[in-house]
C-alpha cells in the first residue's frame, strides 16, 4: 500500500503538522473523500479505521487468507500517520513485510527518495519471491 488514504475525518496529526504539502493538498484531500465515501454514509465503529472498521481487528489481520503487506508513507505527507497506524497494526499481527517511510510528500517520495526506494523494491521483491511459492529470504520487518 503506497500512502494508504483509510480515514475521511482528515484529522490525524500529519493532516496538521504536513498541512501545507502542495502535492497532495489537505483541502483536496477532504473533498476527494468526500466525493469517494459521503459521511452520511460513515460508520463511527472504529475510531482507527473509519472506512473499514474491521481492517484492524486481529481475526481480520491475522487470518492465513490476509496477504502479508508491504506498506510504504511519507515524511510530508498528511496521509503519513494513517499509513503508520495501519502498519503498526499489520506488524502486531504478524502480517507487515515492511513499512518504508520515504522523505518528502505523497506518491513522489519514492521518485525522490533512493535509498527508501532500494527498500521498497527489495520487500516488494521479497513478497513476489514468497508469492511465487519460493522460500527465500526477505526484509520482513
Amino acid at each position: 500500500l503506497d500512502e494508504p488514504c483509510l480515514d475521511p475525518r482528515a484529522n490525524s496529526a500529519s493532516f496538521a503538522v504536513n498541512s501545507a504539502t502542495t502535492i497532495a493538498p489537505v483541502a483536496w484531500l477532504r473533498w476527494s473523500w468526500s466525493v469517494y465515501y459521503p459521511f452520511e454514509h460513515a460508520d463511527a465503529v472504529s475510531d482507527r479505521f473509519f472506512v473499514l472498521p474491521r481492517l484492524a481487528e486481529p481475526d481480520v489481520l491475522g487470518s492465513p487468507a490476509h496477504p502479508t503487506t508491504l506498506v510504504i508513507t511519507a515524511s510530508a505527507d498528511p496521509l503519513r500517520a494513517e499509513g503508520a497506524a495501519y502498519a503498526e497494526a499489520l506488524r502486531a499481527a504478524g502480517k507487515l513485510e515492511a513499512h518504508i517511510e520515504a522523505k518528502g510528500s505523497h506518491v513522489i517520495s519514492l521518485t525522490l527518495d533512493k535509498e527508501a526506494r532500494r527498500r521498497a523494491l527489495t520487500a516488494w521483491a521479497a513478497l513476489l519471491h514468497r508469492g511465487a511459492g519460493r522460500e527465500g529470504s526477505g526484509p520482513r520487518e
